[in-house]
């Protein structure tokens, strides 16, 4: 019988590793685009002023949205300063009509 390559400990490590990781990232891609869908059919149009939800400015406008906030100027009041969207943009977007 030919013999079988069994790779060492800490190769078989790397390897679980490697494989756990790339689980997550594509877990964590269809979470994602569970709350793109998920603020679409709330009418909420946030994917189309910002690149990433999942940014500073992105997750500071859901998790008020979460928290109970609802009032689109006061949500787009949470932009960061990097973010290069205007507030009126943003607050438009998240205007729900």
């Amino acid at each position: 019988m030919p013999s079988v390559f069994q790779p060492d400990d800490a190769t078989q490590t790397l390897r679980s590793y490697v494989r756990q990781r790339a689980n997550l990232v594509r877990l964590s891609a269809q979470h994602i685009q569970r709350m793109q869908k998920a603020l679409e059919l709330m009418n909420l149009k946030l994917t189309t002023v910002l690149g990433d939800i999942t940014g500073v400015t992105g997750l500071k406008i859901i998790r008020a949205i979460v928290a109970g906030e609802r009032d689109p100027h006061v949500l787009a009041k949470l932009r960061d300063r990097r973010c290069q969207r205007a507030a009126a943009v943003i607050a438009q977007a998240l205007d729900g009509r």
